[in-house]
Formats: structure tokens, sequence, C-alpha cells
């Protein structure tokens, strides 16, 4: 179970606010949309809860089983209680448009890679993952080679199918 909060959190880019003083608890259990206009925040929020991108003033805070990681932007000391920041990936799983793949590899080599960072649901094999996601005849193709909608299947099937408490859609 993992629950994220944010803190009088704000994010800016140059001297422009994507948003600020935004406090709110996402918690275990519940199922969250984030909606508005083209460029109003959507998916630099995604990109700070996931710990991918960092806050520009307050704090995020995410708690799994009594371990906290905490990014508090006031402070130098950007390190955790009890989970490290550099480990929260192991936690969230995000598939996002803009999020790259690797295009050398195949759809199996990109799963099995992924594997070694982050648990792939069990009693899944790679091979049933890309069935399921409908890519067996391109399962040995480079990722290069893929239409767009086939790169959207495999970001999706490596989120979906990661063994995490949280995933994020963008």
């Amino acid at each position: 179970m993992m629950r994220i909060t944010l803190f009088d959190a704000g994010k800016r880019f140059n001297r422009d606010w994507i948003f600020r003083h935004l406090s709110f608890k996402f918690s275990p259990g519940n199922s969250y949309a984030i909606t508005g206009p083209n460029g109003s925040g959507k998916s630099t929020l995604l990109q700070l809860l996931s710990g991918s991108m960092e806050i520009s003033e307050g704090e995020v805070r995410w708690e799994l089983n009594d371990k906290v990681e905490s990014q508090n932007a006031n402070s130098s000391d950007r390190s955790t209680a009890e989970i490290d920041k550099e480990k929260v990936y192991q936690y969230i799983a995000i598939a996002a448009p803009y999020l790259e793949v690797v295009e050398e590899m195949t759809a199996i080599e990109f799963l099995d890679f992924h594997r070694q960072f982050k648990n792939l649901l069990p009693g899944l094999s790679t091979a049933e993952i890309i069935s399921i996601v409908d890519l067996d005849k391109a399962a040995h193709k480079q990722i290069r080679y893929y239409s767009s909608g086939m790169k959207q299947r495999i970001k999706l099937a490596q989120a979906i199918f990661s063994d995490v408490p949280l995933l994020l859609l963008d």
C-alpha cells in the first residue's frame, strides 16, 4: 500500500509556475483522475508523483508500509527516512507517451531488461505479457520498427505488468 502526500508543492520552469501551493493526499485503494486543459501541468504533476522530477517548492512524501521517503525543496538533505529517494521508482510504474523505450531492443529484450530493475507480476512470463498486448508477431523485431501504437503497447505492458503498489497512466 502506497500513499503520496503533497505539502504546499510547486513546480516552475524558468520563471513560469506550472502550479503552486498544491497540497493533496493520494491514499491507497483509490483511483484518481487528473484533468485539465493542455499545458495545465498534468504530466508534470505525474512526473513529480513518480519521483522522476524534482519539485521547486514544498514537499512530496512517499509512504509505503510505514516507510517514508520525503523530498523537501527547502532542505539541502533530500535523503529518505527509510526508503532511499533513489529507490522510489521500485514502487511506482508509469506509462506515458513522452517516455522513451530502448529502440535497439526487441520487446522481449526490453521487458527482460526492465525486469532487472522492477519485478513483473508473478506467474507471467515475458512471452505471455507480449501475447496479452498482442505483440507476438513483433516480439523479435527491434522496437525502432514498431508503429507508435505498438510502442505505446510495450510501454503500457512495462507499466501495467510491473509488480508495484502504484500505477500512473498519462
